[in-house]
């Protein structure tokens, strides 16, 4: 048996690191956010996005995507 998590709980985990960051990150800002704060922001949000939907998608879809 496999001690590596499944798809699933990845999936969970990266969303609830998702969730930590943005309600930290919003937390320990002031009202008004500087440009790079807004871009680092939109950045790390888009990366576990992207990181989230790798395992959602089933190994074979990701294969044979050109």
């Amino acid at each position: 048996m496999s001690k590596l998590p499944t798809d699933e709980q990845m999936v969970l985990a990266i969303q609830h690191r998702k969730d930590l960051f943005t309600s930290r990150f919003v937390s320990n800002k002031t009202a008004v956010w500087s440009s790079m704060d807004n871009w680092y922001f939109k950045h790390i949000c888009t990366v576990l996005e992207h990181a989230k939907r790798v395992f959602e998608t089933p190994v074979d879809e990701l294969v044979s995507k050109s």
